[in-house]
Parts: structure tokens; sequence; C-alpha cells
């Protein structure tokens, strides 16, 4: 799966798979036969960039931009050519094998590997590469190994042929840095699949119920909970929330609010603002209820604690 950024949900036969968190890598899942199911959290930014990170990009596009059918895959981190030079390549050894005791270590390997009959997509993996590397196929330059996504798609220059030469330019910048493991993979693009838009907003939350804190939350279901406010309307309000592993949705007045992720170590650490509140605005509140969308993203989910603190401009 490519371009799976931000907060994504899987369901098998309509039941909880797993959640985790994207961040554009290329993602490979091993999936038992059924209907599947991807929900994916689609939450833009427009004022900063972090080049650390493909989804934290000014630009970037949220969800998921393409599903392929992995039908082949193979190991091909042993028998490289070595050289100093694309030129001059000397001896054979594996990817991690030789080195010189110098740093930095600049490196050339080169590998003829045959491909597979079937597979309109290949890629090349590289699961732990701590060092620079940039790739070449086939004479053509398929681009370099980044450290936000280690997968190079060199479909490109691999269409038609039946063998491919991949060349590698290894700079490490202390000589025991690893390339790791290197894999070849070919399989089929999914370009069809069934959408919809699920986007909460609160308009739709069932009938009431009176219930008590904490309030454990099941990976198999989502709950919604309607907040007592006092004076509501009377002014702006903070909500304080307290919890563990959950992701909390805050609609008010047809208006997505904002969400927060409670106290999961499955998801990254929230850096600015506040992480576990957020505001709203008196104008949303005078017409509208509040309304939360609780869902599990791990065990032992639960809310265990609403704050409000309202700010009257009376």
């Amino acid at each position: 799966m490519a371009g799976l950024a931000d907060i994504v949900t899987v369901f098998h036969n309509g039941c909880f798979w797993q959640c985790f968190y994207g961040d554009t890598r290329e993602r490979t899942m091993t999936l038992p036969q059924g209907k599947w199911q991807f929900r994916t959290e689609i939450w833009g930014h427009c004022n900063f960039e972090d080049i650390r990170s493909e989804s934290l990009r000014l630009g970037s596009l949220k969800g998921i931009r393409g599903i392929w059918r992995v039908m082949h895959e193979k190991d091909i981190s042993d028998n490289w050519e070595y050289g100093e030079s694309r030129d001059a390549y000397r001896l054979y050894t594996n990817i991690d094998q030789y080195n010189i005791p110098c740093s930095p270590m600049v490196g050339f390997y080169r590998k003829k590997v045959r491909l597979w009959e079937s597979g309109g997509r290949y890629t090349l993996s590289f699961q732990k590469a701590a060092c620079a590397v940039h790739v070449w196929v086939n004479g053509g330059d398929a681009g370099e190994v980044k450290e936000s996504n280690p997968c190079v798609d060199i479909t490109a220059f691999v269409e038609g042929n039946r063998e491919c030469v991949i060349e590698l330019e290894v700079s490490r910048r202390y000589y025991s840095d690893p390339v790791g493991r290197i894999v070849l993979a070919a399989g089929e693009e999914l370009d069809r699949c069934r959408y919809r838009d699920i986007t909460f907003r609160g308009t739709d939350a069932r009938a009431e119920q009176e219930t008590t804190f904490p309030v454990p939350v099941s990976a198999e279901e989502e709950i919604v909970i309607v907040p007592h406010i006092p004076d509501q309307g009377s002014g702006d309000v903070r909500l304080c929330l307290k919890g563990k592993n959950l992701l909390v949705t805050v609609a008010c007045g047809g208006h997505v609010a904002g969400r927060l992720l409670l106290d999961c170590k499955k998801m990254p650490k929230i850096a600015g603002g506040s992480p576990d509140s957020l505001f709203l605005c008196k104008e949303w509140l005078q017409d509208s209820r509040v309304v939360m969308k609780c869902q599990a993203l791990d065990k032992e989910a639960c809310l265990e604690e609403i704050c409000v603190r309202t700010f009257s401009t009376r």
C-alpha cells in the first residue's frame, strides 16, 4: 500500500482488524481472504513543512495513494559485485559484508536479476538502510532511497525485460552503517474500489443515555458521547479530556471542531498546542450540542474524564 497518511483503520469482513498511523511510507500487509475496508482520517495543514516526513510536506496528500497485490518477492541482499566506481567492479560480496575502515565510505554495487513473467509493478525495498543509497536500473536513474519512504518504484526501467541490472551507490557516514535487507517485489495494481464519505459531523447521533465515567470503548465499536456543558452558549468553551488509547473527534453545529489522540503509544506524540483539549467558540455553541465520537486505537481504551471550562463574555 502506498501513500498511507494519517490514521488508518482496517476492517476484515466488517470486524475491526487493526489501527495504525501512516507516514506515507509504503507498507506491506499480509491479509487473509475476505472483504477488506480501509478507513482513513484526512486532516490537512497549510502553514508549515517538515522535510523529515512526506506526509508533513506542503501540498502532501492524505488517505491512500494506491494499493498493489504482491505476487512475487525475493531477498536480493547477497552476491553483489563491488567496486570504487560504476566502471570498475572487482569482487563479489554481500551488501553489508565488505567494507573499508574509513569514514565516510562510498562504494558501488551491481547485480543482475531475473524478473518474473507476471507482475506489472516492480519495487525495491530497503528495509533498514542507515546510509544514503542511489539506485540505477538498466542504466536509468531510479532515484535515491529516502528515509521517509525506503521503497523505490523501478517499473519504468524494467518494462518489457526479462532481467535487469541494478546498480547502487552507497554512501556510508561511518563504514559500518548498514544498507540492510533489500527486497525485490512484483505485483499488480488494484485500480478499482468502492468509496464513501463517512465524515463525522455529529448531526446523526443516536438518542442519549446516562452513563458514568470511566467509559470503556472496545475495538469492535465506536461510541458517541454528548457532554453536558453548563450555560451552553454563554461563552467560549475549552473541553479537556482524560483517557487512553482513544481517538476522539469532536463536532458542534455541523462543524468538525477537532480531534484528540489520548495517551496511545502506537500513535505519534502531538507537538504544539494542547494534546488533550480543544476550543469551541460561542457562536457554534449557541444553536447546537457538542457531540464526541470515541474510537479505540488499542486494547483497554477508555474515556476517564471530561472537564468543561467556560469563558463567559457577559
